[in-house]
Parts: C-alpha cells; structure tokens; sequence
C-alpha cells in the first residue's frame, strides 16, 4: 500500500525535495537498501583487490576486463524492460484501486429511494449494505492477510456482527465446489425486489438505481479476484529481476576506475572532434557541373521498369475525346452583371480515346435544347440577378450551336 506524502509536499520550500527524498516509510532505499549495500561492498572488494593484491600484468588484463564490460553494458535494454514492466505495474495498480469498492453509492441511493421511518424499512436499508460489506469481507478475507488475521474462520465473521446467526446457518447449507461470494448479493437483491413488493420503494426506476449500484459494487470485486487470481505473467517479473541484476552485476566491473583503460574507438563524438578536423576537401568543380551532363546507370538496371510519380487516384481521369469546349457559367445570378460566361478550349492532351473511363459521363457535351434555353435565359438573367442552379455544360465541336453561341458571348463581352 502506498504511503500519503501530500502533507510533506503541500508547502514549496527549499528544503522540500530533500525531507521527500530522504523519507524512510515507502521510499526507495527502504526496498534496495540491502540489494545496494551488497553492491557497494562487491565493488569496493574488487576495487581493493585491484588497487592492492594484483599484479601489474594482471592489472593489464583487469583493465581489458574492464573495457570489455563497459563496452558491453549496452547490449542490456535496462531502461525499456524496466519501463514496459513498471508501467504495467502502475496500470494494475491504479485500476485495482478505483475497482477496490466504496459501499457509499450503495448507501446513498438505498437511504434516498427506500422510503419510510418504521423498523421494517430501516431493516431493509441496514440489511442491503451489510449483505453488500459482508461479501467484501469474505472476498479481502481470501486477499489480504490483514483480513485474514481478522477473519481467520466464518464463525469470526458471524462474531463480528457482519453475519446474523441465521444468516450463517443459510450461508453454510449451500454445498457448493467454489467460492460463495456471489450469495450475500443474491440476498441483498431480493431485499430491493420485496422492498418495491411492499411499497417502500415508489417505482421501478428506483428498484434499477439501486440494482445497478449494487452491479456496479459487485462487478469491482469480482475484478480484484480475478486480479489475484491472475497475476502478472511470471516471466515478466523473473526477466526484470534477473535483467536488473545481472546488469549491476557487471557493472561491479564497467564501473571500476582503472589507470590505462581505453576510449571506445566507436564513439561518434570523439571520432568528430579527432579524425575530421581539418580535413575538408579542396573545392573544385563536381561532375555535374557541365549541362549535357546525362544521370548514368548501370547496365542492368538502366533496363529496368521505371517508376512514375505519385499522383491522386483521379489525376488520369481525362475527358472524352468528343469534348472540345467546356462552358463556365456563374453558380447564381447576384453576380451575373460582372462575372460574364466563359468557353474554355479543350486541349488535344487532356483528352483521351477512352470510353467510360474519362469524365466524359460527369461533363456530357450539351444538348441542343440545353444551349438554346441557356441563350434564351443569359439576358433575364443578368437584369434579374436571381439564385440559379450550378451548370458545366460542355460543347461538342459537332454541336450546331457551339459556334453561334459561342459568337453571341464573345459579343456580351
């Protein structure tokens, strides 16, 4: 269980990391203090033995030894075991205390929505929260050895007022292979049920209120169950203790300070700062230089497939070749005194011979009856200048009134 440490920390002062640091009751060096003194008596006991029994050429060899651990310390993803591992830890940790049961719901909807002020009703209140407590009990009796040294025997239960003598006579006749954790709820729902039978409870909306804080209460107990049941995966726990280990193991080497020992030739840092100073090329012209330069391939792959660029999925789509000419109108008329109609020329490339394929379908080449109405209504609507309808008509260069119409807005404008 954690420690509360809000009090220490609940005032800014100077000296408030340090009384934090330094607290004893559910800090760090209360869980690794003798881990860590084991390690510090290992590193000085090597360090002495270097310092005062090795031999020279032995000292060479220690140094060796040295490099090649530290050299190898990396090979030990320390920081991402320890990450993966503590935040699972810390995901348990705080869904099994936000699931661990508060009986305050339970107790709050039960006194507002169970009515009256005789001893029949305050029964039915009072009975539903110690059916709902009882069974907590019973499920933190199998969990928590606090608990257990409480409650080692049903009859401690009976004893301490969670369970009525006959109420254990009930709870014992039920033969059952598992656990009867779900009994006292049975009898806390029946209470609701005859409770609304009676008429302490005015509807049978409150009946559910009631039902489903109970569901809600039991459904977080039945979680820390299976919690407990189902622990981490034991080869979490054993890879990160045996990861943690071996790594502060080898570090009772890596971490020696020895005379001689060697820079890690792979460093990037250090090959930056010694082997490429001063060291730039002279400037001269480079192969590109000249504009008849043509990229070079090799053979085998100058007769490879080549890759186009990355376009939109509709980037092909092309009109039909029929389509010579698209008419640009005005979506509505407030504007139709200064935009004026426009007939945009197709180009040969933005067309293609494909049927079905282009957008042809979508930019059909405009009916005969389509222009002459749109020639009859340009002129009203103009003067007008009301809402009118968004149109793409196209012209075909066999439509007999591409050219007249197409004359009669040259002239407009």
């Amino acid at each position: 269980m954690t420690v509360s440490y809000n009090q220490s920390v609940a005032t800014s002062r100077p000296w408030t990391f340090l009384a934090l640091i330094f607290r004893w009751r559910g800090s760090v060096w209360k869980a690794i203090w003798i881990q860590y003194s084991v390690w510090l008596g290992l590193y000085f006991l090597v360090s002495a033995i270097y310092r005062f029994i090795l031999q020279d050429y032995q000292r060479l060899i220690f140094v060796k030894l040295v490099d090649y651990t530290s050299a190898r310390l990396s090979y030990v993803p320390l920081d991402w075991i320890l990450g993966f591992f503590i935040a699972g830890v810390l995901r348990r940790f705080w869904y099994l205390y936000d699931i661990i049961g508060f009986i305050d719901n339970i107790a709050c909807s039960t006194a507002t929505y169970i009515r009256g002020d005789s001893e029949r009703a305050k029964q039915y209140r009072r009975n539903i929260i110690r059916y709902c407590e009882l069974t907590q009990v019973l499920i933190f009796r199998d969990l928590s050895m606090k608990a257990r040294k409480r409650f080692p025997t049903l009859d401690t239960v009976a004893a301490a007022g969670f369970m009525m003598p006959h109420e254990k006579a009930n709870f014992d006749q039920i033969q059952y292979n598992y656990n009867k954790y779900f009994l006292p709820f049975n009898w806390a729902w029946a209470l609701v049920y005859n409770a609304r039978k009676e008429g302490f409870i005015e509807g049978d909306y409150y009946v559910t209120v009631i039902s489903e804080d109970i569901k809600k209460f039991r459904t977080g107990l039945a979680w820390v169950c299976n919690y407990d049941w189902v622990p981490l995966p034991i080869i979490y726990p054993t890879i990160v203790c045996l990861a943690v280990h071996m790594y502060f193991f080898v570090c009772i080497m890596a971490r020696q300070y020895v005379t001689g020992a060697e820079n890690d030739p792979n460093m990037m840092g250090l090959k930056i700062v010694d082997e490429g100073y001063d060291k730039t090329p002279r400037l001269e012209k480079d192969a590109f230089w000249d504009d008849a330069w043509v990229p070079l391939y090799s053979e085998a792959s100058a007769h490879e497939k080549r890759y186009h660029q990355r376009q939109g999925s509709l980037a092909h789509i092309k009109l039909s070749r029929s389509v010579s000419q698209v008419r640009m109108v005005p979506r509505d008329g407030r504007r139709a005194s200064v935009v004026k109609e426009r007939i945009v020329n197709v180009k040969p490339e933005e067309t293609n011979d494909s049927r079905g394929n282009g957008i042809g379908d979508i930019l059909r080449p405009a009916s005969l009856l389509n222009l002459m109405k749109h020639a009859a209504s340009s002129h009203s609507l103009e003067r007008q200048q009301s809402p009118g309808s968004f149109r793409m008509d196209t012209l075909s260069p066999t439509s007999p009134t591409a050219e007249t119409t197409g004359d009669k807005i040259d002239k407009k404008d």
